[in-house]
């Protein structure tokens, strides 16, 4: 997992500490031992992280094909818990909804990699 976190201020020059330690933009994010992302978390507006492998009691839900290939894409607020190693992100709790509309945002992919 890498955390990023980028800082509102600069570091006191006498003091060798932040000025303020309020977080303008931070993510989280997890992958898979083939390097595909599952997860990212945005430390800044959780309702907009973003959600590449889901999960179902800890097995994967088929986000990637064999060729690692992303399959689909979910935005929202990710869970706290499930996801591999039961360490979070493995669903989406509230999903975001298209402006207007009450849809569900959600991408899926059909094998030859074009919109399903």
């Amino acid at each position: 997992m890498i955390t990023k976190r980028y800082l509102a201020g600069g570091i006191n020059g006498t003091k060798h500490v932040y000025n303020n330690t309020t977080a303008i933009v931070g993510q989280t994010n997890a992958f898979d031992k083939g390097g595909n992302k599952l997860y990212e978390r945005a430390l800044h507006a959780e309702s907009r992280s973003s959600l590449y492998e889901p999960f179902d009691d800890q097995t994967p839900l088929g986000g990637y094909d064999s060729l690692d290939r992303l399959r689909q894409y979910q935005r929202g607020v990710l869970s706290s818990t499930g996801g591999q190693g039961n360490a979070g992100g493995g669903s989406i709790t509230t999903p975001i909804s298209l402006p207007g509309t009450g849809i569900r945002f959600g991408v899926c992919f059909n094998c030859v990699g074009g919109l399903a």
